[in-house]
Order: structure tokens, then sequence, then C-alpha cells
């Protein structure tokens, strides 16, 4: 199923400006796009605003012809071609030096009025177009950068070497001079500020695009009578994750507990840690690994758990737990995402990733916890997830960022719009 298909544009409120001359247009350059399902977060955030903004603002969209795992649906599209998304037009490049001309040759012939990037150390979707600007290869155009948490303290360090030598040739050839930069929160801004000094007009706060599905919260299929509890982890298998603080605090759980963890393996050297760490639990916790899970079926494979349990390192947004409040599935997560108001929302518990022992105990509450009082806190996830997409109006603050880069120099208003997140 086309993920159009799922989504719903979101119509300009009654008093948003009005841009009648002409839709923004926007060239969007990313490593990954719709199908691909095993590269996390960002491919969600990027597939809802295509497909919220599609009938406001006029995006073509060049992305990898790739995923990080295998994908028959993405290998079955169209390479070096333009192809539909909804109103979008999508051209999927193969990772390759013909592909790395083709970008370039996209970027130089653009006619459009924003150049949207989507990560800053992304060699051909960000660094290339970045170098043509300031080559003055490129018509003119603004150019946005989005981050998506690159910044984090986590994040960098992650190849730490490589990060801090292509940012210190970045300042001095002057790459970022004249971009916009796009961040989600204030703690992304603070990042921001402290690795490359950008602040104030070169910044504009919008919060990721997050959709809510379908239906209601109601109780876990199965619930009555199953005796265990059922934990899901969904994300990349990768230190920052904490897939191995999760399985250290189940092993202090005496409860029984099915714990499934959904996710491709992006770092193999620490799934085997976590393979270890999973022989040695008690025979009271049964672990399973499914593998990655199809974007489409995220919905429903949330619906089935009592507990989702990430205790990631650092999240600028962190789309999987929007994603189980949004279908009514309590959250187990750390103090380092922008979710921790879900302890006080009745939500959820956002815990320290190293108190194992803080960890177990809410896991033994909740599977010493009946059906009727699991029921109350699936319907505050849900609640506390329409409050967010309410009170944060991302599709808005997106819209009106691009409208705002793209408009004539003499009418253009550099001042960020901050919108709550």
């Amino acid at each position: 199923m086309n993920p159009t298909d799922r989504l719903h544009p979101v119509p300009a409120p009654a008093d948003a400006p009005q841009h009648a001359e002409r839709r923004p247009r926007v060239l969007l350059l990313t490593d990954f796009f719709w199908p691909a399902k095993f590269t996390g977060g960002p491919v969600r955030v990027l597939t809802n605003s295509v497909s919220a903004l599609g009938d406001r603002v006029g995006f073509r969209v060049l992305a990898g012809h790739a995923d990080d795992g295998p994908n028959a649906e993405m290998d079955a599209l169209p390479a070096s071609r333009w192809t539909r998304f909804g109103r979008a037009r999508v051209m999927y490049v193969p990772g390759t030096a013909r592909g790395a001309r083709l970008i370039a040759q996209t970027c130089m012939r653009a006619d459009g009025d924003v150049i949207y990037l989507n990560s800053i150390f992304s060699r051909p979707y960000s660094m290339l177009p970045l170098l043509l600007n300031r080559l003055g290869l490129l018509r003119p155009a603004a150019i946005v950068v989005a981050p998506r948490g690159e910044f984090g303290a986590a994040a960098l360090r992650i190849k730490p070497v490589r990060k801090r030598i292509y940012l210190a040739i970045a300042r001095t050839l002057g790459l970022f001079d004249g971009v916009r930069f796009q961040v989600t929160c204030d703690g992304e801004r603070d990042d921001l500020a402290r690795v490359l000094g950008v602040r104030g007009d070169g910044v504009a706060i919008v919060p990721d695009l997050g959709l809510l599905p379908e239906g209601e919260a109601g109780p876990r299929e199965g619930e009555a009578g199953d005796g265990a509890l059922r934990v899901v982890f969904l994300g990349r298998i990768a230190r920052i994750k904490g897939l191995a603080d999760a399985l250290a605090a189940l092993r202090r759980v005496s409860a029984r507990v099915d714990f499934d963890i959904h996710g491709p393996v992006s770092e193999p050297d620490h799934w085997r840690d976590c393979e270890a760490a999973i022989d040695r639990l008690p025979p009271n916790i049964r672990v399973r690994h499914h593998g990655p899970c199809d974007p489409g079926e995220v919905h429903a494979l949330l619906r089935r758990y009592d507990l989702f349990f990430c205790p990631t390192h650092g999240e600028n947004f962190g789309h999987a737990i929007f994603e189980s409040l949004a279908n009514g599935t309590p959250v187990l997560i750390s103090d380092r995402t922008p979710w921790t108001g879900a302890m006080a929302a009745g939500a959820g518990w956002a815990i320290d990733p190293s108190d194992h022992a803080a960890q177990a105990a809410v896991v033994e509450r909740l599977a010493a916890t009946p059906p009727a009082a699991r029921l109350a806190a699936r319907l505050a996830a849900r609640a506390f997830a329409r409050e967010a997409v309410e009170r944060s109006g991302a599709a808005q603050a997106l819209f009106e960022l691009l409208a705002s880069a793209q408009a004539p120099a003499g009418r253009r208003d550099p001042t960020p719009r901050r919108v709550p997140a």
C-alpha cells in the first residue's frame, strides 16, 4: 500500500498567510525515502511532510535507490527517472559516480525556490550540493538544511574524527554561509549553536511532523488471560538506541515477559553483545528478534503490545516513541527525548537509561497491573500523542519556513518562526 493512501493532507488554516502567486517549489534531497524501511525515523517524517503538504508545496525528491537492508519494493522502483509519490515527483538515484553526476546536474538545473537538504554529513545529498552552491554553480535558490539530530552529543560520537575533519573544512570553505537551518526543538538549536556557532535568524524551529493513525486506543488484542506481559523494542539495533540497557533491566525482572525486538542490525558487534545478554536472561523472560518491520505494518504491530521499551541515549524527535503513543501503547523510555512529558500524562515512564533497577521496577508493576488499569494508560498514551500533534502545528510551521525561504529577497522575512514542540 502506498503511504499516501494512509496519510491525509493538512489543509491551510483559514487565517494562514496566503502566497497566492504560486506554491513554494522545493527540491528535497535525502539518502533514503519511502519505501525504505531499515533507516528509522527520518524516512517517516519526510514521507509525512511530503504527503501532508503535497497540495501546498511543489515537491521534487532526489533520494537514494537503496535501503540499509534487502527491500524488494525498493528494488522494483525505476532508477534515474522521475516517478510519482502522491502529488510529488521522486527520482531514485543509484549510489554510483553516474548517480552523483545526476544529483549535481539536477541541482544545477533546478529552477525551484528552495533546496532542502536532510543531513549535514551525507556526501551526495548534502556535501555535494553545498559545495556546488559555494562555487556559484547553482541557480539562485534558498538552501535549508535539516540536520535531523546529527549535532547531538551521542550522534557526534559515531565516526567522530571524520565528522570533525569535514566540519573544519566546511567552515573554512564557507559551505554554510547564507544557509538556513531547520531544527526541531531547543535542544537541537543549542547543539547547532555549540558545534557551528549558528544562531538567531539562521535557525528556524520546526517540530518534526507526526500524523495520528486512524482509530482509537483500546485493550491490547488477546490481553485477557494470556499471562505474560508483552513488551516491544522497535528501532535500529545500535548502541545509541539502548537495547543493551533494556536487556540488563529485564534480567532483574521476575514476572513473565515476552520481549520482541523489531529492527535491523545496524551495528553487528553491538548485536553480538546483546545476544550474549539474551543468553544470560532468566527463563521467565522470552526474547525474539523479528528483524525489520515494514513501515506499513508499524501501527498494527505496536497495538499488540502492553509496553514499548526503548531506553535510547538520545533523540531529537523519536518517531517510534511517537508512533507507540499514537497507537495507545505506553512507553518506557529514557530521559533524553522530547517525550518525557509522558510520565506526567500517565502515558509512560522516562528514566535514565543506566538505571536498570528503576526500569525493572516499572516492568514488574505493569505486569501486576490489572487489564482495566492498563487500558487507562493506553487511553492516556493516545491522548498525549493527539495533544502533541495539535500543539506542534508542525505542518503549518514547515509550510511557513519553505514559503518564507522562497519569497523574493525584498519581501523575505528571515525571522525564525517558533512553534512549541
